[in-house]
């Protein structure tokens, strides 16, 4: 059986999808927005998938555990289709441990707020108030 594991103090993550403000927006709204490539967000967290064969890195990290790293972090490699980014042990800044749905929570956007109390999208009053006199 072929085994394809990183080497040393490196790991491999399955990135998270990041939180696309923009793409929020049109879909509340309704509205298009036009966005460059290089506006988009770039994936800062992801479950680890494999861990290298240093023994400080095994010690810090598991399979399985959700980590946090800067956004042109690592490498991408691909791996029987799946893409994955190899992140050496000093481009990680944070490890988060729990239960499944902590973890979750850490990943997914807030909910979007109910517009219950609002008649339309805009947060400028809905009456025009009148300007002050000049005396």
């Amino acid at each position: 059986m072929l085994e394809i594991y990183p080497v040393g103090a490196r790991c491999w993550v399955k990135e998270v999808a990041p939180v696309d403000e923009i793409q929020q927006w049109s879909r509340r709204t309704g509205l298009v927005a036009v966005q460059l490539d290089s506006a988009t967000p770039r994936p800062t967290t992801g479950y680890v998938v494999a861990v290298g064969n240093d023994p400080l890195l095994q010690e810090m990290l598991k399979v399985g555990d959700l980590v946090f790293y800067g956004k042109y972090a690592g490498e991408h490699v691909q791996v029987k289709g799946e893409t994955y980014r190899c992140l050496g042990m000093h481009e990680i800044t944070s490890i988060a441990r729990g239960s499944e749905k902590e973890l979750q929570e850490l990943t997914t956007p807030p909910a979007e707020q109910s517009l219950e109390h609002k008649e339309d999208r805009h947060d400028l009053p809905n009456k025009a108030t009148p300007l002050p006199t000049p005396e």
